[in-house]
């Protein structure tokens, strides 16, 4: 009980803050806690037993915000590469459509010669020209790679 109570998860207390449990002081490392008082919104060093109160100042809670999202603003790519990346895609996806309708096609194709195959052998064997083990044998193997190119096709 007392381990399920001591993990952190950076949501505690009642008001959430953005940033509270998941950032750092610099100072002293330990982790940042937001509190609101009378004149503003602020995030502090949670106090640490051994190292004693950190002399950093507090930090308005909309500075850190405020450079949270410029980071962000700078991180993303511009405009020109995501229109490159979306054209790129395009294209990728037609050229992947192209090897898929072909290969439906060939697969297709294989499917109607293995039965074509297999109603020969037939004939040949009712025939006489082929005997029933031989027969038996090739309709085996013409059955597997038909069921196999109907597996893929599927």
């Amino acid at each position: 009980m007392l381990k399920r109570r001591s993990v952190d998860t950076g949501e505690k207390g009642k008001l959430e803050f953005l940033l509270r449990g998941i950032i750092y002081c610099r100072a002293c490392g330990q982790k940042l806690t937001g509190e609101i008082h009378p004149r503003g919104s602020y995030y502090r060093c949670l106090p640490n037993l051994h190292k004693g109160k950190c002399n950093q100042p507090y930090i308005p809670v909309k500075l850190l915000d405020d450079q949270l999202e410029a980071l962000y603003e700078r991180l993303q790519p511009p405009k020109k590469l995501l229109e490159l990346l979306k054209v790129e895609m395009q294209e990728i996806a037609r050229r992947r459509k192209r090897i898929a309708e072909k290969e439906v096609k060939t697969l297709k194709r294989t499917i109607e010669d293995f039965e074509s195959k297999e109603m020969k052998l037939l004939d040949e064997m009712l025939g006489g020209k082929v005997a029933r083990e031989i027969y038996e044998k090739m309709e085996k193997k013409y059955a597997e790679k038909r069921r196999e190119a109907e597996a893929r096709l599927s």
